[in-house]
């Protein structure tokens, strides 16, 4: 049956521009191509489908191809050539993960971008540019990947890929569907209480849901394997984050196996008492097989070493507005000045989720090592589609958030960390890319992050991190350090760092490989030694290294020391644990505010010439932060 199609350009083309058309999923079209005459702004083409089915035109073009502000040069495909397979890794609340992946040799200059919409709504949205992956050795993939973000649950959207290769432009168009947030409110089936908790439990089948009543559940040792289904998940709820406690004082508190369920509304409480550097109290441990879509929310894990654990592979992970009380006491994460960092609270993580679409959001911690960590134990390969926001960080005794062995499509953003050891690791990021923006890092010990192996395709945008003296064992007293390895594609903009110890601002001895980005950020101080990137030379001051490094570093500026609308006041060395005000929003005057540049997908809405540095972005609105329960306010 023959359809029509309209092409329009957002401005007239000055030679003729030829629209070729190609047909997914099953059967072609016997007409192939129409041309837009010069200074024309729009054509069509009458096209028939030779075998009737469920497949789709590739550019899809309705209402029209406008773009404000961008114009588009549409589209002269090469013989032979294809647009690439729109793919999708896990779907995700309030994310879109994609995984564009060519049946043939790209080009090694071809670039991919990403519109978005709702289904329906009359505009699209500038998604940005997506990332061309990286094989196992360095090597550029015939696949490109990326995120959008700040979507809404359970929403379709309108998802349209622009690939641009060798002057060429080629366009693939399709649906994608966020994740739903499991049901709210849903009818009790069952009820238990502290005397046939266990009963109750083992006797579970498909789509109950079990009210458990106030009270002081003592366990031991307790293991439970889920019969939920897909269709047909269970929940287990709580009379309320203080009224229902889980306790074990001696293991692991609640021990899961199976998919497809909800625990919410309680507390699961732990040994409260910190056990050193062996930990010996846990919340939760998802055990056998590849437990999937298991949530956690509104939950209290109180006085515990481990808050959720997942050694290996975990589908459709959902932790938010929990709050998660570790064992460790201020006094335990400090590193003396004088040693090295100590191992005390190394394996005592608040979430450990590796595997495929786990989000953790709205969440607050205080007193683990490592707080978030997408790794895991091996033999399946790295985590894919998990994001990381909106969680609050009052201190910990490793790494605010942690990349390590991650494979793609992973993004930490939106997040408030103060007294950690490191702000974020990106040791051994596979294919690429991993995200980093809009946080607030204050106090950190050894440096703001962490890359000591190949890490490929990070994404470091409209970060603020401000610090003092760190550890001086092994040599991190600097602004910025990285001691060695491999960095591919490093993209490095619109960031703020503060530094007030007495070290160099930037020792970064990394090998930076492919296309590498470092402008358009905000330092503090000038004057100091700059070494950025491994045999880039050493440059004393900022004016000094923008003439050596050119053209990176051109339009990165100085600011004040506390460039802050309320002060961010540190003690003497990372020593003296920091309470105060963590949204970084930059005073009236500064030199960072309107001095970015703007990046899809992360400075949208920002208002004035330009965006700021850092992650005050004027014109955004300020997300809400921590769990409800216990929530960050700014102080």
């Amino acid at each position: 049956m023959p359809n029509t199609y309209t092409v329009t350009l957002d401005a007239a083309a000055t030679t003729s521009v030829t629209v070729n058309w190609q047909q997914s999923g099953n059967g072609s079209l016997s007409s192939v191509s129409t041309v837009i005459a010069p200074t024309a702004r729009s054509s069509s083409v009458s096209a028939t489908w030779s075998t009737p089915g469920t497949g789709s035109i590739d550019f899809s073009v309705s209402p029209s191809l406008t773009r404000s502000g961008r114009p588009i040069s549409v589209a002269v495909v090469a013989a032979g050539s294809a647009p690439l397979a729109l793919g999708f890794d896990a779907a995700t609340p309030h994310q879109i993960s994609i995984n564009a992946v060519h049946t043939r040799t790209l080009a090694a200059g071809a670039t991919a971008r990403v519109d978005y919409r709702v289904t329906g709504a009359p505009s699209w949205i500038d998604g940005g540019y997506l990332y061309r992956t990286r094989t196992a050795n360095g090597a550029a993939a015939d696949a490109f990947a990326g995120w959008v973000v700040d979507l809404q649950p359970g929403t379709t959207y309108d998802v349209r890929l622009e690939v641009i290769e060798s002057g060429v432009t080629t366009y693939s168009q399709g649906t994608r569907a966020t994740r739903s947030l499991p049901a709210e409110g849903t009818a009790q089936t069952k009820s238990a209480n502290t005397g046939n908790f266990g009963s109750v439990m083992a006797g579970a089948v498909a789509g109950d849901v079990i009210v458990l009543a106030a009270g002081t559940y003592t366990l031991s040792g307790f293991g439970w394997t889920s019969p939920g289904t897909s269709g047909s998940p269970v929940v287990i709820r709580g009379a309320g984050i203080d009224s229902t406690i889980l306790s074990d004082s001696t293991g692991v508190v609640l021990s899961l196996s199976g998919s497809y369920f909800t625990f919410e509304d309680m507390t699961v409480r732990g040994s409260q008492s910190d056990a050193g550097a062996i930990p010996s109290s846990t919340g939760v441990v998802l055990t056998t097989g590849i437990p999937t879509n298991a949530t956690f929310r509104r939950i209290k894990f109180d006085g515990v070493d481990i808050g959720v654990m997942r050694d290996g592979q975990v589908n459709g992970l959902l932790i938010y507005d929990c709050n998660f009380v570790g064992n460790n006491p201020w006094s335990s994460t400090l590193t003396p000045i004088t040693r090295g960092y100590p191992l005390d609270t190394w394996n005592d993580t608040g979430v450990r989720a590796p595997g495929f679409g786990n989000c953790v959001w709205n969440c607050t911690f205080v007193g683990f090592g490592d707080t978030i960590k997408l790794g895991h134990s091996g033999g399946w390969g790295g985590a894919r589609a998990c994001y990381i926001y909106r969680n609050w960080v009052k201190y910990g005794g490793d790494d605010g958030c942690e990349f390590d062995e991650s494979d793609g499509n992973c993004a930490f953003y939106d997040n408030r960390i103060a007294n950690t050891a490191m702000g974020a690791s990106f040791d051994g990021i596979d294919s690429g890319p991993v995200g980093l923006f809009r946080n607030v890092f204050v106090n950190q010990t050894r440096a703001p992050m962490k890359f000591t192996s190949a890490a490929r395709g990070a994404r470091i945008y409209n970060n603020t991190w401000v610090g003092t003296t760190r550890t001086s064992s092994p040599n991190w007293d600097y602004g910025m350090y990285a001691a060695s390895g491999s960095l591919y594609d490093f993209d490095f903009r619109n960031n703020l760092l503060i530094y007030r110890g007495a070290g160099a601002l930037i020792s970064f001895n990394q090998s930076l490989y492919g296309s590498t980005l470092t402008d358009y950020n905000a330092w503090y101080p000038d004057g100091r030694s700059i070494y950025f990137g491994s045999g880039s030379g050493s440059y004393t001051g900022l004016t000094a290294a923008k003439a050596g490094l050119a053209p990176r570093m051109a339009h990165d500026v100085i600011v004040a020391s506390d460039p802050f609308a309320s002060p961010i006041t540190l003690g003497a060395d990372y020593t003296v644990q920091y309470i105060g005000y963590l949204d970084a929003r930059l005073a009236g005057v500064s030199s960072a505010r309107n001095s970015g540049v703007a990046i899809a997908g992360v400075t949208d809405g920002y208002t004035g010439a330009a965006p700021n540095m850092g992650a005050d972005i004027s014109g955004r609105a300020a997300p809400a932060i921590g769990a409800p329960s216990n929530p960050y306010r700014p102080e």
